[in-house]
């Protein structure tokens, strides 16, 4: 008797806390549909909606049946000897509160973190152990409801301990001591032991539950809402586990890579299949333009579209520079990455999908593929100048270990500045532009500079100095539906009107304009803005802006110079581009594009992220990294968008997997070599 009432009495107090989480999980992924994607939901079908809701809830039993195996053990075998018991009665007086406060966390850390990226907990979450910690915490405090979300955590807490005191009390009067029939109790044990690892396996299928099964419809953004934070936060743990250490590359696999993209392959010089060489030019080799490169803070293609010059301007003095008759813009253009480090690293090394390189154990090694190298072997001094600190993931030093001469950041900026102003990731960015206007002015020698801008970047602030607009905010709030919408375009603006006077003051001094090349694009879209929910909108969720300005002596040296403005690029056709403009006969290693060139001279002519990949032949949308599970759909090409029609005969997601290899394995090539045997 004294067994079957504490067995009674230990599962009662489970089941309570295990449904308790369940329907938090629950209504969190309700609250994400209504608030965040409810245009996506709406469109679902009702064998989508049936699998959605199937495999969500599935998802939340995997994920409670788990957390709660110790608990289930516990009350089939620890129910007596009566100390045994009461040890166990112990543990879950405090483990059970705890479960409760961090599920209440995860989810809404998900739902947050899904209100800014679009998708839910990922590999990017790895860069805030690398952020500065007080600008994290001071960006968190201003963009979050941080009090009202650690209040909610506190009070379900503390009321669910309250449930479990009074039911502690009246345990013994809501379960009486009585002999009950043995059958009854077998019968519930042995149903527990056959249920619960069934549920923990996630079903009773030839393979488990897999995280492959949260693709249950073409809408990728209601996929992410499939599995509950918990379970994504597992997952990037253990992606972020297995990203930690490179593979050796097999030379077989390598080839094949290689070999699809029509590249011949030498096993004895693996790296010779990217080799690049720029057209010979005596008159660009006189010339020797000095290349800047602006690689801006959260420069959105969409924010730029609701510009209106007279109530709603979002360009500044940059206008000027994009209507410049020497100043070239490319229309259908995305990001390569989602966040500020993964795009930086795939422009400086082509380094693939691998998002922390720089504070990996391979941050200091030298990569071929380095764009600092060719500027070098032309003769150029090569800077970085950045308007945070070079202590930034370890970015100074990744910098240097690339082949950059110097790393100018915010240390170094407020010494030559000292009146400098300090925003919450670094100097403000004028300062950066300054400190680059000082470097070009008093150079002997050509110089490539590479700048990365902080200032658009949430909690969204400007100088106190620097006049706040007047503008018609009615379209932008309706669009976005965000709080921050009116602080988020005075950044936006801020930052683009000091670009724009960086570059008006070059191209206006006669001894530079003749001389100076100069690119600038985003490093990412704006975080935040959930409007990217429609097939039509998924290449828009990673659009920005390039441009180039080419003073007309530079372009008149460069031979095969064509330019077509809605070609399809990405940040992987940026530096070859640079080179090909600007370097004579130098060898360079590419997986892009020269822009100037005619699309069926490059073999890599396409737009990639690690989302979704657009050419000529439709537009591919990826649920992860490996490319495991596709959608296909349609492009516009004129208005570069997705068609919400399906297009199966496409070999675009066949091209962005090939892509996406090919990037990986030269990555693992220049870290750890190939395998043995090969």
């Amino acid at each position: 008797m004294l067994f079957q009432n504490n067995f009674l009495r230990s599962l009662f107090e489970l089941l309570s806390v295990f449904l308790l989480v369940l329907f938090i999980f629950m209504i969190a992924r309700v609250i994400t549909i209504v608030n965040l994607i409810p245009d996506a939901y709406a469109v679902l079908n009702a064998h989508e909606r049936w699998l959605y809701w199937k495999y969500s809830i599935l998802f939340d039993l995997k994920t409670l049946t788990t957390v709660y195996a110790p608990c289930v053990v516990g009350c089939l075998f620890c129910s007596t000897p009566q100390k045994l018991n009461q040890k166990f009665c112990k543990f879950t007086g405090l483990f059970y509160p705890v479960t409760v406060a961090c599920s209440l966390l995860a989810v809404i850390c998900n739902y947050f973190y899904f209100k800014t990226y679009g998708r839910t907990f990922d590999v990017m979450i790895k860069g805030l152990m690398n952020e500065d910690f007080t600008a994290v915490i001071l960006s968190i405090w201003d963009g979050y409801p941080v009090v009202l979300m650690v209040l909610l955590i506190i009070s379900v807490t503390i009321l669910y301990i309250l449930f479990q005191r009074w039911f502690k009390q009246r345990k013994y009067t809501l379960i009486r001591e009585k002999e009950r029939p043995r059958v009854v109790i077998t019968t519930l044990f042995l149903l527990i032991l056959l249920v619960w690892p069934v549920l923990v396996r996630g079903g009773i299928g030839t393979f488990p539950l897999r995280r492959s099964e949260v693709a249950v419809t073409p809408e990728t953004k209601v996929n992410g809402t499939v599995a509950n934070g918990l379970i994504s936060f597992f997952w990037t743990v253990t992606h972020l586990n297995m990203a930690g250490n490179i593979k050796p590359v097999d030379l077989k696999d390598l080839a094949r890579d290689v070999e699809f993209f029509g590249l011949e392959f030498s096993r004895d010089e693996p790296m010779a299949s990217l080799r690049q060489i720029t057209s010979e030019s005596p008159r660009l080799e006189q010339i020797k333009p000095n290349v800047v490169f602006a690689l801006m803070e959260s420069m959105s293609t969409d924010m730029l579209q609701l510009d209106n010059q007279d109530s709603f301007d979002v360009y500044g003095r940059l206008r000027n520079v994009i209507s410049h008759p020497d100043t070239y813009m490319f229309r259908h253009f995305i990001s390569e990455g989602d966040g500020t480090i993964d795009t930086l690293q795939r422009i400086i090394v082509n380094s693939g999908n691998f998002m922390d390189l720089s504070v990996s154990l391979y941050g200091r090694k030298s990569f071929e593929t380095s764009i600092a190298k060719p500027f070098k072997k032309a003769g150029y001094k090569t800077y970085f100048i950045s308007a945070g600190l070079s202590s930034w993931r370890s970015l100074g030093d990744f910098v240097k270990n690339q082949g950059f001469d110097l790393f100018v950041d915010q240390a170094d900026i407020v010494r030559m500045f000292p009146n400098a102003e300090l925003s919450t990731w670094g100097v403000y960015d004028q300062y950066m532009f300054d400190a680059a206007a000082e470097i070009l002015k008093n150079t002997k020698e050509p110089v490539m500079i590479f700048m990365l801008s902080v200032t658009n970047h949430p909690p969204y602030k400007i100088p106190d100095n620097f006049p706040k607009m007047n503008r018609d905010y009615v379209a932008a709030a309706e669009k976005y539906k965000t709080r921050d919408i009116y602080d988020m375009y005075d950044t936006f603006h801020y930052a683009n009107d000091q670009l724009g006077g960086f570059i008006s003051k070059i191209i206006s001094e006669p001894n530079a304009k003749d001389r100076t090349v100069i690119a600038f694009t985003g490093d990412h879209n704006v975080r935040g803005l959930n409007v990217y929910n429609q097939v039509s909108d998924q290449i828009m969720g990673h659009q920005v802006p390039f441009f180039m300005y080419i003073p007309r002596q530079v372009r008149d040296s460069v031979k095969h110079f064509e330019f077509n403005q809605e070609r399809f690029a990405s940040h992987k056709d940026i530096m070859p581009t640079l080179f090909n403009i600007s370097l004579s006969q130098i060898e360079y290693y590419s997986t892009g594009c020269n822009l100037f060139e005619a699309e069926d001279r490059c073999i890599f002519n396409f737009a990639f992220n690690g989302t979704i990949t657009v050419n000529s032949d439709g537009l591919c949308i990826t649920d992860d990294i490996n490319y495991s599970k596709n959608y296909l759909y349609r492009i516009d090409r004129e208005n570069f968008r997705g068609v919400n029609e399906t297009n199966e005969k496409s070999s675009v997601c066949r091209t962005a997997a090939a892509y996406n290899r090919l990037l990986s394995d030269y990555r693992a090539y220049q870290t750890v070599g190939i395998e043995q045997g090969n």
